[in-house]
Protein backbone atom coordinates (compact mmCIF):
# COMPACT_ATOMS: atom_id res chain seq x y z
CA UNK A 1 0.00 0.00 0.00
CA UNK A 2 1.38 3.10 -1.43
CA UNK A 3 4.89 1.12 -0.86
CA UNK A 4 4.91 1.62 2.81
CA UNK A 5 3.37 -0.62 4.61
CA UNK A 6 5.26 -3.93 5.80
CA UNK A 7 3.96 -7.21 5.66
CA UNK A 8 3.55 -6.99 9.68
CA UNK A 9 1.26 -4.10 9.17
CA UNK A 10 4.27 -1.71 10.58
CA UNK A 11 3.71 1.91 8.88
CA UNK A 12 6.61 3.25 6.79
CA UNK A 13 7.32 6.57 8.41
CA UNK A 14 3.14 6.49 8.44
CA UNK A 15 3.02 7.14 4.78
CA UNK A 16 1.15 4.12 4.22
CA UNK A 17 -2.43 4.24 2.51
CA UNK A 18 -5.45 2.43 1.65
CA UNK A 19 -4.81 2.98 -1.93
CA UNK A 20 -3.89 -0.33 -3.53
CA UNK A 21 -5.10 0.10 -7.21
CA UNK A 22 -5.26 3.44 -6.86
CA UNK A 23 -4.27 5.76 -10.41
CA UNK A 24 -3.89 9.23 -11.39
CA UNK A 25 -3.98 11.03 -14.41
CA UNK A 26 -1.75 13.95 -15.65
CA UNK A 27 -3.17 14.77 -19.56
CA UNK A 28 -0.54 16.71 -21.28
CA UNK A 29 1.23 17.33 -18.17
CA UNK A 30 -1.69 19.16 -16.24
CA UNK A 31 -2.50 17.11 -12.61
CA UNK A 32 -6.44 15.92 -13.30
CA UNK A 33 -6.88 13.10 -11.00
CA UNK A 34 -4.37 13.13 -8.17
CA UNK A 35 -3.62 11.98 -5.04
CA UNK A 36 -5.35 14.15 -2.46
CA UNK A 37 -2.08 14.15 -0.32
CA UNK A 38 -2.00 14.06 3.41
CA UNK A 39 -2.96 16.73 5.79
CA UNK A 40 -1.72 15.86 9.23
CA UNK A 41 -0.29 13.46 12.07
CA UNK A 42 -1.22 14.99 15.06
CA UNK A 43 -4.60 17.22 15.39
CA UNK A 44 -7.54 16.70 13.57
CA UNK A 45 -7.62 12.97 13.65
CA UNK A 46 -10.98 12.96 11.34
CA UNK A 47 -8.72 14.65 8.58
CA UNK A 48 -5.66 12.26 9.72
CA UNK A 49 -8.29 8.89 8.88
CA UNK A 50 -10.05 10.47 5.61
CA UNK A 51 -6.78 11.49 3.68
CA UNK A 52 -5.01 7.69 4.18
CA UNK A 53 -8.59 6.43 3.18
CA UNK A 54 -9.56 4.83 -0.11
CA UNK A 55 -12.30 7.08 -0.61
CA UNK A 56 -9.46 9.57 -0.85
CA UNK A 57 -8.19 7.72 -3.45
CA UNK A 58 -9.17 6.75 -7.15
CA UNK A 59 -10.38 3.00 -6.68
CA UNK A 60 -13.23 0.92 -5.56
CA UNK A 61 -14.82 1.24 -2.28
CA UNK A 62 -17.02 -1.66 -1.04
CA UNK A 63 -19.93 -1.78 1.22
CA UNK A 64 -18.95 2.00 3.07
CA UNK A 65 -15.66 0.58 4.15
CA UNK A 66 -11.82 1.31 4.12
CA UNK A 67 -9.04 -1.21 2.52
CA UNK A 68 -7.81 -1.27 5.92
CA UNK A 69 -9.21 -0.03 9.52
CA UNK A 70 -6.78 2.14 11.13
CA UNK A 71 -6.04 1.66 14.50
CA UNK A 72 -4.35 4.36 16.50
CA UNK A 73 -2.60 7.41 14.70
CA UNK A 74 0.22 5.44 13.13
CA UNK A 75 -0.85 1.77 12.39
CA UNK A 76 -3.16 -0.42 10.65
CA UNK A 77 -5.05 -3.37 11.75
CA UNK A 78 -3.92 -5.70 9.38
CA UNK A 79 -1.90 -5.78 5.97
CA UNK A 80 -4.20 -7.33 2.88
CA UNK A 81 -2.44 -9.23 0.62
CA UNK A 82 -2.26 -8.08 -3.12
CA UNK A 83 -0.83 -9.68 -6.34
CA UNK A 84 0.64 -8.32 -9.57
CA UNK A 85 -0.70 -10.68 -12.43
CA UNK A 86 0.60 -8.91 -15.97
CA UNK A 87 3.19 -5.86 -16.63
CA UNK A 88 2.45 -5.30 -20.34
CA UNK A 89 4.59 -3.82 -22.76
CA UNK A 90 2.91 -4.09 -25.64
CA UNK A 91 3.71 -2.19 -29.16
CA UNK A 92 0.23 -0.44 -29.15
CA UNK A 93 -0.20 -0.05 -25.52
CA UNK A 94 1.42 -0.38 -21.90
CA UNK A 95 -0.39 -1.93 -18.98
CA UNK A 96 -0.79 -3.27 -15.41
CA UNK A 97 -3.09 -5.79 -14.62
CA UNK A 98 -3.16 -6.93 -10.50
CA UNK A 99 -5.67 -7.63 -7.83
CA UNK A 100 -5.92 -7.20 -4.08
CA UNK A 101 -7.54 -9.31 -1.09
CA UNK A 102 -8.47 -6.08 1.55
CA UNK A 103 -11.85 -7.00 1.87
CA UNK A 104 -11.81 -10.38 2.56
CA UNK A 105 -12.71 -9.43 5.99
CA UNK A 106 -16.64 -9.56 4.58
CA UNK A 107 -18.17 -13.20 3.86
CA UNK A 108 -18.02 -14.29 0.45
CA UNK A 109 -14.63 -12.46 0.45
CA UNK A 110 -14.44 -9.97 -2.58
CA UNK A 111 -11.62 -9.62 -4.57
CA UNK A 112 -11.15 -6.54 -6.75
CA UNK A 113 -9.01 -6.97 -9.74
CA UNK A 114 -7.77 -4.14 -12.14
CA UNK A 115 -6.68 -3.89 -15.61
CA UNK A 116 -5.23 0.01 -16.54
CA UNK A 117 -4.00 0.68 -20.53
CA UNK A 118 -1.96 3.17 -22.18
CA UNK A 119 -3.27 2.78 -25.20
CA UNK A 120 -1.29 4.52 -27.95
CA UNK A 121 0.15 6.88 -25.74
CA UNK A 122 -3.11 8.98 -26.47
CA UNK A 123 -5.89 7.36 -23.64
CA UNK A 124 -6.73 5.28 -20.24
CA UNK A 125 -8.81 2.49 -20.55
CA UNK A 126 -9.25 0.63 -16.50
CA UNK A 127 -11.46 -2.44 -16.41
CA UNK A 128 -12.11 -3.22 -12.98
CA UNK A 129 -13.63 -6.83 -11.62
CA UNK A 130 -14.92 -7.88 -8.54
CA UNK A 131 -15.74 -11.31 -7.92
CA UNK A 132 -16.58 -13.25 -4.59
CA UNK A 133 -13.53 -15.60 -3.55
CA UNK A 134 -15.73 -18.27 -2.43
CA UNK A 135 -16.93 -19.71 -6.01
CA UNK A 136 -20.21 -20.88 -3.53
CA UNK A 137 -20.85 -17.33 -2.14
CA UNK A 138 -21.66 -14.65 -4.10
CA UNK A 139 -23.43 -11.45 -1.72
CA UNK A 140 -24.74 -8.13 -2.94
CA UNK A 141 -22.76 -5.27 -2.26
CA UNK A 142 -22.43 -1.47 -2.57
CA UNK A 143 -19.69 -0.56 -4.80
CA UNK A 144 -18.49 2.96 -4.93
CA UNK A 145 -15.88 4.05 -7.28
CA UNK A 146 -14.09 7.53 -6.18
CA UNK A 147 -12.68 10.21 -8.47
CA UNK A 148 -10.31 13.08 -6.37
CA UNK A 149 -9.41 16.21 -8.91
CA UNK A 150 -7.15 18.85 -8.24
CA UNK A 151 -7.97 22.24 -6.67
CA UNK A 152 -7.82 23.82 -9.97
CA UNK A 153 -10.02 21.60 -11.82
CA UNK A 154 -14.21 22.01 -12.71
CA UNK A 155 -15.85 18.18 -12.62
CA UNK A 156 -19.27 18.03 -13.55
CA UNK A 157 -21.50 14.87 -14.41
CA UNK A 158 -22.98 14.83 -17.89
CA UNK A 159 -26.79 14.48 -18.28
CA UNK A 160 -26.85 10.74 -19.14
CA UNK A 161 -24.45 9.74 -15.48
CA UNK A 162 -22.37 7.79 -17.54
CA UNK A 163 -19.80 10.67 -18.79
CA UNK A 164 -17.90 12.65 -16.16
CA UNK A 165 -16.30 16.22 -17.42
CA UNK A 166 -12.97 17.22 -15.81
CA UNK A 167 -11.73 20.41 -17.15
CA UNK A 168 -8.27 22.16 -15.62
CA UNK A 169 -6.26 25.25 -16.74
CA UNK A 170 -4.86 23.46 -19.97
CA UNK A 171 -6.06 19.91 -20.05
CA UNK A 172 -9.41 18.67 -19.87
CA UNK A 173 -10.77 14.82 -18.92
CA UNK A 174 -13.60 13.31 -20.64
CA UNK A 175 -14.51 9.83 -18.03
CA UNK A 176 -16.23 7.58 -19.46
CA UNK A 177 -18.08 4.55 -18.00
CA UNK A 178 -19.73 1.42 -19.50
CA UNK A 179 -21.26 -1.06 -16.72
CA UNK A 180 -23.46 -3.53 -18.92
CA UNK A 181 -26.04 -5.13 -16.45
CA UNK A 182 -25.45 -3.22 -13.91
CA UNK A 183 -27.48 -0.15 -12.73
CA UNK A 184 -26.26 3.07 -10.91
CA UNK A 185 -28.08 3.83 -7.64
CA UNK A 186 -26.06 7.66 -7.91
CA UNK A 187 -23.39 9.78 -8.50
CA UNK A 188 -22.26 12.98 -7.27
CA UNK A 189 -19.62 15.74 -6.91
CA UNK A 190 -19.13 17.46 -3.52
CA UNK A 191 -16.52 20.09 -2.95
CA UNK A 192 -15.35 22.09 0.46
CA UNK A 193 -18.16 20.87 2.30
CA UNK A 194 -18.19 20.62 6.14
CA UNK A 195 -17.01 16.87 6.39
CA UNK A 196 -13.79 15.90 5.29
CA UNK A 197 -15.10 13.29 2.70
CA UNK A 198 -16.91 16.45 1.45
CA UNK A 199 -14.14 17.81 -1.47
CA UNK A 200 -11.06 18.63 -0.18
CA UNK A 201 -7.08 18.20 -0.97
CA UNK A 202 -4.01 18.50 1.04
CA UNK A 203 -1.01 18.99 -1.40
CA UNK A 204 1.58 20.10 1.35
CA UNK A 205 1.46 19.51 5.13
CA UNK A 206 -1.42 21.10 6.76
CA UNK A 207 -2.63 22.62 4.30
CA UNK A 208 -6.53 22.03 3.06
CA UNK A 209 -7.77 23.41 -0.14
CA UNK A 210 -11.03 23.06 -1.61
CA UNK A 211 -11.13 20.13 -4.78
CA UNK A 212 -14.01 18.64 -6.39
CA UNK A 213 -14.35 14.70 -5.47
CA UNK A 214 -17.28 12.81 -7.78
CA UNK A 215 -18.15 9.30 -6.95
CA UNK A 216 -20.61 6.73 -8.59
CA UNK A 217 -22.77 4.38 -6.44
CA UNK A 218 -23.85 0.48 -7.94
CA UNK A 219 -26.11 -2.05 -5.90
CA UNK A 220 -24.88 -5.29 -7.19
CA UNK A 221 -24.49 -8.87 -6.88
CA UNK A 222 -21.09 -10.35 -7.37
CA UNK A 223 -19.20 -10.40 -9.90
CA UNK A 224 -19.41 -6.42 -10.61
CA UNK A 225 -17.48 -5.26 -13.99
CA UNK A 226 -17.21 -1.84 -14.55
CA UNK A 227 -14.98 -0.37 -17.60
CA UNK A 228 -13.50 3.52 -17.71
CA UNK A 229 -12.22 5.16 -20.68
CA UNK A 230 -10.50 8.49 -19.83
CA UNK A 231 -10.16 10.45 -22.90
CA UNK A 232 -7.95 14.03 -22.37
CA UNK A 233 -7.58 16.90 -24.78
CA UNK A 234 -6.06 20.50 -24.61
CA UNK A 235 -7.94 22.70 -23.44
CA UNK A 236 -9.29 24.62 -26.29
CA UNK A 237 -9.03 21.87 -29.29
CA UNK A 238 -11.79 19.42 -29.31
CA UNK A 239 -9.96 16.32 -30.67
CA UNK A 240 -12.29 13.54 -29.50
CA UNK A 241 -15.37 13.00 -31.62
CA UNK A 242 -17.92 10.71 -29.67
CA UNK A 243 -19.70 8.35 -32.79
CA UNK A 244 -21.54 5.60 -30.63
CA UNK A 245 -22.25 5.01 -26.54
CA UNK A 246 -23.94 2.08 -25.49
CA UNK A 247 -24.19 0.02 -22.21
CA UNK A 248 -21.28 -2.08 -24.05
CA UNK A 249 -20.26 -0.46 -26.60
CA UNK A 250 -17.87 3.00 -26.90
CA UNK A 251 -16.66 4.13 -30.59
CA UNK A 252 -14.93 7.70 -30.75
CA UNK A 253 -12.85 9.38 -33.52
CA UNK A 254 -9.52 10.89 -31.16
CA UNK A 255 -7.39 12.24 -33.89
CA UNK A 256 -7.63 10.79 -37.07
CA UNK A 257 -7.81 7.71 -35.80
CA UNK A 258 -11.17 5.58 -34.94
CA UNK A 259 -10.98 3.37 -31.77
CA UNK A 260 -13.69 1.18 -30.65
CA UNK A 261 -14.23 -0.19 -26.94
CA UNK A 262 -16.53 -3.78 -27.16
CA UNK A 263 -17.79 -4.64 -23.33
CA UNK A 264 -18.54 -8.61 -22.93
CA UNK A 265 -22.50 -8.98 -21.62
CA UNK A 266 -22.26 -12.03 -18.43
CA UNK A 267 -25.22 -13.38 -18.21
CA UNK A 268 -26.74 -13.50 -14.91
CA UNK A 269 -24.69 -13.79 -11.96
CA UNK A 270 -22.09 -15.53 -13.96
CA UNK A 271 -19.23 -14.52 -16.20
CA UNK A 272 -19.00 -17.03 -18.63
CA UNK A 273 -16.79 -15.51 -21.28
CA UNK A 274 -13.33 -15.60 -21.49
CA UNK A 275 -12.80 -11.88 -21.60
CA UNK A 276 -13.84 -9.15 -20.11
CA UNK A 277 -13.21 -6.29 -22.71
CA UNK A 278 -11.99 -5.55 -26.08
CA UNK A 279 -9.92 -2.36 -27.51
CA UNK A 280 -9.94 -2.44 -31.50
CA UNK A 281 -7.40 -0.72 -33.42
CA UNK A 282 -8.71 -0.46 -36.88
CA UNK A 283 -5.99 1.06 -38.45
CA UNK A 284 -3.34 -1.13 -37.16
CA UNK A 285 -5.56 -4.05 -37.50
CA UNK A 286 -5.11 -5.15 -34.17
CA UNK A 287 -7.44 -5.47 -30.96
CA UNK A 288 -6.54 -5.70 -27.34
CA UNK A 289 -7.66 -8.28 -25.44
CA UNK A 290 -8.40 -8.29 -21.23
CA UNK A 291 -8.86 -11.67 -20.65
CA UNK A 292 -10.48 -12.93 -17.37
CA UNK A 293 -10.87 -16.37 -16.00
CA UNK A 294 -13.98 -17.96 -16.64
CA UNK A 295 -15.72 -18.05 -13.05
CA UNK A 296 -19.27 -19.50 -11.95
CA UNK A 297 -20.05 -18.89 -8.43
CA UNK A 298 -22.44 -22.62 -8.42
CA UNK A 299 -19.24 -24.30 -9.16
CA UNK A 300 -16.49 -25.52 -6.09
CA UNK A 301 -14.08 -24.03 -8.23
CA UNK A 302 -12.96 -21.53 -10.99
CA UNK A 303 -12.68 -23.41 -14.27
CA UNK A 304 -9.79 -21.48 -15.95
CA UNK A 305 -7.64 -18.85 -15.10
CA UNK A 306 -5.53 -17.45 -18.32
CA UNK A 307 -1.99 -16.46 -17.47
CA UNK A 308 -1.66 -13.17 -19.47
CA UNK A 309 -4.83 -11.30 -18.67
CA UNK A 310 -3.77 -8.55 -21.40
CA UNK A 311 -2.95 -10.07 -24.70
CA UNK A 312 -2.65 -8.70 -28.39
CA UNK A 313 -4.44 -10.18 -31.31
CA UNK A 314 -5.20 -9.62 -34.80
CA UNK A 315 -8.55 -8.24 -35.85
CA UNK A 316 -10.93 -10.53 -38.20
CA UNK A 317 -12.93 -9.01 -40.34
Amino acid sequence: IAAGLFKDGTPSAAHGHADLLSIEIAPFGEPILIDPGFSNYRGGFQWHLHFRSTAAHNTLEIDGLSQLEQIGMLSWAYAPDFRTLQLYDGMHAKGFCGEHYAYHRLLDKPIHRRYFLFVEKRFWVAVDLVYPGFSNKAFEHQIVHHFNFNSQVDAAWQNDRKTLSAKGSRAALDIHLLHPGVISIGSEIRIGGPKPRDGWISPTYRDRRKAPVASIAFHHRLPFKLVTVYLPEQRDEKQVEVIEKTHKQFAFHLGNKKYQIEVAHPKKGDLETNYLATIKLPHARKAIRLMNASYTPSTEVQKRRTSQPIEEVEMVY
